[in-house]
């Protein structure tokens, strides 16, 4: 058994340096400020619900942009960023019978056109996702056809979402809300929801030497959902809806 300690968000801390040269202080060229955190959630606008980001740099917030505009009802964002800098977006989009996942990146002002992840079934909803050391994308979510839900995964990688495929094994349960994140050495590991007799328990599994190892049950510990003790977010006035926000970190 694993005994997991929750830490939702984490946050970087960044060292400037002052050189000194013949005894006078030069400083260097100033950086562009790091994103600190990013924030994305739902507004609904009367007929559909549409993704919407600010990030926070040097302590003040963005003015809020929308980032979907399109017929599907667009729920439960979640974000990460590469190296570079780029913001990687996924969400879970609604269209009459059809609920898929789609995905977009870019930075303020500049997104690219969503698209959907290849589905693995008919409806596709909770995503999460991370970005690895090496910039591939590797994102979760539940999925079912009419049966119990499955928790698939998919890798983004030059450009091409790999197939989707299962994280567990075949079962006849229920595996719901699942979230990835990078373990110390950088593997990604997945932590999910499974019905197990009458009630849920939290289940583990590291993707090592390209395939996920046997699930394993967590012990929860600590406080759920606790942000770190560093810092207390304070949010932007105009992020209406929390109940759908999503901050990075």
């Amino acid at each position: 058994m694993i005994t997991w300690n929750r830490c939702v968000f984490c946050g970087v801390v960044l060292l400037s340096l002052v050189m000194l040269e013949w005894g006078s202080a030069v400083s260097a060229e100033e950086a562009e400020p790091v994103i600190e955190i990013d924030a994305v959630w739902t507004e609904f606008d009367g007929i559909r619900h549409e993704i919407f980001h600010a990030s926070r740099q040097a302590g003040r917030w963005s003015d809020p942009e929308m980032v979907t505009d399109d017929y599907f009802d667009n729920q439960l964002p979640v974000i990460d960023r590469d190296s570079q800098g780029r913001a990687w977006l996924a969400w879970t989009a609604y269209d009459r019978q059809m609920t898929e996942i789609r995905f977009t990146s870019g930075s303020a002002g500049d997104w690219q056109n969503s698209a959907p992840v290849a589905a693995a079934m008919a409806t596709n909803t909770a995503p999460s996702l991370v970005v690895d050391e090496r910039d591939a994308v590797w994102l979760v979510w539940s999925a079912n056809s009419g049966g119990p839900d499955d928790i698939y995964y998919a890798v983004y990688r030059d450009a091409v979402w790999t197939e989707p495929a299962l994280v567990h094994g075949e079962n006849d349960r229920a595996d719901v809300l699942p979230t990835i994140t990078l373990s110390a050495s950088g593997s990604p590991v997945v932590r999910w929801q499974a019905l197990v007799d009458d009630g849920y328990v939290d289940l583990v599994s590291e993707y090592v030497e390209g395939s996920w190892r046997d699930e394993q049950i967590v012990e929860v510990t600590g406080d759920v959902g606790a942000i770190n003790d560093d810092e207390e977010v304070v949010l932007p006035e105009f992020i209406n809806n929390i109940d759908t926000l999503f901050l990075r970190i």
